[in-house]
């Protein structure tokens, strides 16, 4: 699977080449790689495969009118 990012010295957005998943210290899921125009580093973050935050709300919401 091929990931696009922006490449911030091409002033596009790029399909990376040696794109690697990697996690931040906040937990949160990225892809980091490089643009197969220019070489430059580029770094997307993704959304994690874990319930989204939309559905979290929702819960949220459903328990604060139940209660």
């Amino acid at each position: 699977m091929m990931t696009e990012a922006y490449c911030s010295e091409c002033c596009e957005r790029r399909e990376m080449v040696d794109a690697v998943d990697d996690v931040m210290k906040n937990g949160r899921r990225t892809v980091k790689g490089k643009c197969p125009t220019c070489g430059a580093p580029v770094f997307k973050v993704v959304r994690s495969e874990t319930t989204s935050t939309r559905e979290q709300s929702t819960r949220l919401l459903a328990n604060v009118t139940t209660n």
